[in-house]
């Protein structure tokens, strides 16, 4: 794949987000759709969907140049990630996870971005409904983001504080074994933010 600017690279996620919202919306229209178009015998849509892993395998593990860190968070990378994890299953859901989780731990700059491009909800989110890797990943980006630091630390609101709270009170179920490792990256998450709602 040849290197994207920024802006390409959130025009193509951007796009194949917007399809993906309103595809449950058209469905039953797609499908009449398809019964018209075979009975006038015209050719089918060929509207696939786009595959964003190897877009998102460039974003992760540093692969974007330090330099357009900014120019990334300026355009909307996080929310755009954040509202990514909503429409993604599988393997792509773990690419978009693991993005955010590595700049999640990487510079202070790319740390606020994170917290403040809408993440935090995300991530706990996650934490609360997938104990495989996703969940634990997301719950180390959490652990990554409550740092002591002002930016950070607001976006941390009463609800999240709350919801990190109840992972605690989780039981583990027969399927995962890694409930363990997120509850101790969300108890350190607490520990850092210990004061700011008590």
């Amino acid at each position: 794949m040849a290197q994207l600017s920024p802006k390409q690279t959130l025009l193509i996620i951007n796009t194949e987000l917007e399809r993906r919202s309103v595809q449950p919306l058209i469905k039953k229209v797609a499908r009449w759709a398809m019964i018209t178009r075979k009975m006038k015998k015209e050719e089918l849509s060929t509207d696939k969907p786009i595959d964003l892993c190897p877009i998102l395998n460039k974003l992760k593990w540093y692969s974007v140049p330090y330099d357009d860190y900014d120019t990334y968070f300026g355009a909307g990378l996080i929310p755009t990630l954040s509202r990514l994890v909503e429409y993604s299953q599988g393997h792509e859901l773990h690419q978009v996870v693991a993005t955010i989780c590595t700049i999640a731990s990487s510079s202070g700059v790319s740390r606020d971005a994170c917290a403040t491009g809408g993440a935090i909800p995300v991530l706990i989110d996650l934490v609360l409904t997938n104990e495989g890797c996703c969940g634990e990943w997301a719950a180390m980006a959490i652990r990554d983001l409550a740092c002591h630091w002002p930016v950070r630390r607001a976006c941390f609101t009463p609800e999240i504080v709350s919801k990190m709270k109840s992972v605690l009170e989780l039981n583990p179920s027969p399927k995962y074994n890694t409930l363990y490792i997120i509850q101790a990256h969300i108890q350190t998450a607490l520990e850092r933010l210990d004061g700011i709602y008590h």
